[in-house]
């Protein structure tokens, strides 16, 4: 994921307000913002999110991750992943690794696993990443952390 870190644009995921009603003692009630259980489901991974990345190596950026409904992970990324009980879920990916003058040098892949947060409008994850020369070396080791939201869908 490093190396296809790109800048990103925010995206508010979609809400629904209710406001409970006054009491009878004249007390003003509250709005309270929640995410639309209409619009996200489930806690699941699938759908696309904007992503803090953090690794070891030091480095951090910003990342776009798609996770379709098949259970594979979308452009620019291959791999898998899948939902698991309360919210918990792991994912594989692996890119190619090119150099400044678009020649193939390698591979990365990457193993996380993670929590989807109640409302299913965030994430966290932790992983291992490995990188790989052209003859399956690998060049690299280190781990990498993710803060995600979910992008408007």
């Amino acid at each position: 994921m490093v190396a296809t870190l790109g800048v990103l644009g925010t995206a508010t995921p979609a809400v629904a307000s209710t406001t409970t009603p006054s009491s009878p003692r004249g007390e003003v009630g509250t709005t309270i913002t929640t995410a639309s259980a209409e619009h996200y489901g489930e806690r699941t991974l699938q759908g696309t999110w904007d992503a803090e990345v953090r690794t070891t190596i030091p480095s951090e950026g910003e990342s776009t991750l798609t996770f379709l409904a098949d259970g594979t992970l979308g452009p620019p990324d291959s791999g898998t992943w899948k939902d698991g009980p309360h919210g918990t879920f792991t994912f594989d990916l692996r890119y190619t690794r090119y150099d400044e003058d678009g020649t193939v040098i390698g591979h990365t892949e990457g193993h996380q696993q993670g929590r989807i947060d109640q409302h299913g409008l965030t994430f966290r994850s932790a992983g291992t990443t490995e990188v790989y020369d052209l003859e399956g070396n690998v060049v690299q080791r280190f781990d990498l952390f993710i803060s995600a939201t979910r992008a408007e869908d």
